[in-house]
């Protein structure tokens, strides 16, 4: 008698099933990877971008970065009423690295990661000159503070922040430097 079973052996359904979870895992392979290089994309272009800043004009000028209000603080700020402490805004930072030739490494304080808009400020705590962030994303400042500090701890090291129950976090400084 001949049988005349039709469908699949368990050996032929057990390899579809391999073949789409290594699909699957590919898949979320590439996501993390593409989310990993825009995050350090942003830290490179931002964060980088800004430390460089401040050490390109303090060889430049013998001056900190946004030391006064003013926006053309470079050529015209007697260095001896220099407080070493940043004021003013990223707006008068841009300003003051234009004025001496160099181009700021954002257009403006507002910056892009995906569908957030970032602020940018500036501020002096600690005896630290920070440059401050706001509306970041938690797996972007977790991906920063790992690649400033090498380990992820939002209370110490150069990069300090307060993370939200909205999943956004607030209160993120990271350091630029002293003069």
């Amino acid at each position: 008698m001949k049988s005349n079973n039709k469908g699949f052996t368990l050996i032929e359904m057990a390899i579809v099933l391999v073949i789409i979870g290594l699909i699957l895992g590919a898949v979320t392979k590439g996501k993390d990877m593409v989310e990993s290089a825009r995050q350090k994309k942003f830290y490179n272009s931002v964060v980088k971008g800004w430390q460089l800043a401040f050490i390109n004009y303090t060889d430049r000028t013998g001056l900190l970065l946004a030391d006064a209000p003013s926006d053309t603080n470079a050529k015209t700020a007697d260095a001896s009423s220099r407080d070493r402490k940043v004021t003013g805004t990223i707006d008068n930072a841009i300003a003051q690295l234009e004025a001496v030739g160099l181009e700021p490494p954002t257009p403006s304080r507002m910056v892009s990661f995906g569908n957030r808009t970032i602020s940018l400020g500036l501020s002096y705590n600690n005896n630290e000159n920070r440059i401050s962030m706001n509306n970041v994303p938690k797996d972007l400042a977790f991906a920063i503070d790992t690649m400033i500090d090498g380990e992820m701890d939002p209370d110490n090291g150069a990069m300090t922040y307060t993370v939200s129950e909205n999943e956004t976090v607030s209160n993120c400084f990271f350091d630029v430097g002293t003069l």
